[in-house]
């Protein structure tokens, strides 16, 4: 079975003490710290909602808005193939398409404003 970094939810070698993605320390298998595969797409649907959520502010400022957009798309992508949080994924997704919509209409406004 694959092991997986709590922190940055990437692949990382069985043997490693410390991920060489993002630098924090792992423990050993006895001491559990490392995430399942399914425990991470678990957490990438949670954090679909989320960023769905935050996008719902986020949309006012329209820079800020695409970001939490894009990062609500990719996390609810990989949060759909969760079993128990899918429904989460799911409205993270609409709220993310939602409000990615309204980051766009918020930014040609501005441009249209700034011409006129």
């Amino acid at each position: 079975m694959a092991k997986f970094c709590t922190n940055c939810g990437k692949e990382i070698d069985e043997n490693a003490v410390i991920c060489v993605h993002c630098g924090v320390q792992v423990k050993a298998n006895n001491g559990n710290v490392t995430m399942s595969e399914e425990d991470i797409i678990d957490k990438k649907a949670k954090n679909a909602l989320t960023f769905g959520l935050i996008s719902i502010v986020a949309w006012i400022i329209p820079i800020i808005g695409y970001v939490m957009t894009i990062l609500g798309f990719v996390n609810a992508s990989k949060g759909m193939k969760s079993e128990k949080y899918k429904g989460r994924a799911i409205a993270g997704l609409v709220l993310s398409i939602i409000f990615f919509l309204a980051s766009l209409c918020n930014s040609i406004l501005g441009v249209i404003s700034t011409l006129s």
